[in-house]
């Protein structure tokens, strides 16, 4: 869950979008096995049974590679777009792993408990110009 504020819900052009993930151990796998984590919004806030939106176009996909330790950068935009207008979904994001049962990776990422390991969206907007306004 992320806070989101008015002004990027009404009135913004969002024009770039990236969520950074802290790694909170190194990423655990085989060399070789392709293991993904795939970045969605949620249709609706029911907790943990929240449904994730399954349109592909919504869904972001970015390979891991065992042993990383380095922040993972997502960028997620087309999520974010769908935060705004006039029904907007919850802002939070699910993720998961792909392949979800055929692979022996495991990703342990840093959540608001974690100190120095948050996750955080950074987000590049353009607002409206006023035009007409004095």
């Amino acid at each position: 869950r992320f806070p989101w504020s008015n002004r990027l819900k009404d009135s913004a052009t969002i024009i770039r979008a990236t969520l950074q993930l802290m790694p909170a151990a190194p990423l655990q796998g085989l060399n070789g096995d392709t293991a993904q984590v795939l970045v969605r919004p949620v249709l609706a806030d029911f907790g943990a049974k929240s449904p994730g939106v399954t349109t592909t176009g919504f869904t972001t996909a970015t390979p891991l590679l065992p042993g990383t330790t380095d922040t993972v950068d997502i960028e997620v935009r087309t999520q974010l777009n769908t935060w705004q207008g006039s029904k907007p979904v919850p802002p939070f994001m699910l993720m998961q792993l792909s392949p979800e049962v055929s692979s022996f990776s495991r990703f342990t990422f840093g959540s608001t408990r974690t100190p120095g390991k948050v996750p955080r969206i950074i987000v590049t907007y353009a607002l409206k110009f006023p035009f007409g306004e004095p």
